[in-house]
């Protein structure tokens, strides 16, 4: 009962608006009276055909004054209420007068109310260019944050490609199309979620389907030591035989679990570049080591070797 009390006091206003607004529309509904009145309804604009489509969006609403019986006038709030232009001849980019225009603005159905004026907006601009589909790549927008020990290592979509179609000069620019941001944060584990594709300009660009899912995988981080990795000696002159010792080192990386797991040797390169590095009478020189995107190096050992040239059978 006290809850009641409350409910009622705080929304006492609007329950009076409701209850008066209702016993206008029965009065109006008792009657077949015909009234004149301004409304403000959804506006459309229909093209003639698939082959246009609009650039810019047009106005949301239109405000007419509009003649009908209560009753008619009670219907809109149960049915399709927009208005509809229809300008089927249209071929290019124009300014439309809409107070000319009575004659091509609709009702969906007949309700048999009659149009008499537009009051606003009076004029719009109706730009129109041809419509294109294309087949773009999805983009995940995300926000993770793992807890320590924790890596955040994939993402896979699907769909991770959408259907989209708008007007040429705008979908032909376009490169991807992301989803709304997936944010989280302490994850630990896999988890799904469901993602909706983000057109640039809703309402002029339209995305089939609408959205889809994510899976993000996470993985906790390990550590692993590969042996027998060779040393790569590189852009050396033609006339000198370099020779590395030791030959291979060992080096020890970190990276989610499946993916550190998996690592082969030939997936980490050493590399010693005379060009860049060489430096006469020095011998001992540190390696440029290069590991897979996902995948860091913490040490090596040696951290050095031996380098030895030799020319024409002599030691340098």
């Amino acid at each position: 009962m006290e809850r009641l009390k409350a409910y009622l006091k705080e929304n006492y206003r609007s329950l009076l608006g409701s209850f008066m607004l209702a016993l206008i529309l029965w009065v109006s509904i008792s009657s077949e009276k015909v009234y004149t009145t301004q409304i403000r309804l959804p506006f459309k604009v229909n093209l003639g055909g698939d082959s246009l489509t609009l650039v810019r969006k047009i106005p949301e609403d239109i405000t007419l004054r509009i003649k009908g019986t209560g009753r008619m006038l009670f219907g809109l709030n149960f049915r399709d209420k927009s208005i509809h232009l229809n300008i089927p001849d249209i071929k290019k980019t124009k300014i439309i007068d809409l107070t000319e225009q009575k004659q091509n603005l609709h009702f969906p159905s007949e309700y048999g109310m009659e149009i008499l004026s537009v009051i606003s907006p009076r004029r719009i601009l109706v730009e129109v260019d041809k419509k294109i589909e294309r087949k773009l790549p999805v983009k995940v927008e995300h926000h993770i944050q793992t807890v320590p020990g924790y890596l955040f290592v994939s993402q896979q979509v699907h769909p991770d490609s959408v259907q989209v179609s708008g007007p040429q000069k705008l979908v032909s620019k376009l490169t991807a199309i992301s989803t709304d941001s997936i944010i989280m944060k302490d994850a630990k584990y896999p988890f799904t979620s469901t993602v909706h594709f983000i057109s640039p300009r809703p309402g002029i660009i339209f995305i089939t389907p609408e959205k889809g899912q994510v899976t993000t995988t996470i993985e906790p981080i390990v550590e692993r030591t590969l042996y027998n990795v060779p040393i790569q000696l590189v852009n050396f002159p033609p006339d000198l035989q370099a020779v590395a010792e030791p030959a291979m080192i060992s080096v020890r990386v970190k990276g989610g679990e499946t993916r550190v797991t998996r690592l082969r040797t030939d997936e980490i390169s050493v590399i010693f570049d005379y060009k860049l590095s060489f430096h006469k009478g020095v011998m001992e020189y540190p390696m440029q080591i290069v590991t897979p995107a996902d995948i860091t190096w913490l040490e090596v050992v040696p951290q050095k070797f031996v380098l030895q040239l030799i020319q024409k059978g002599n030691t340098l």
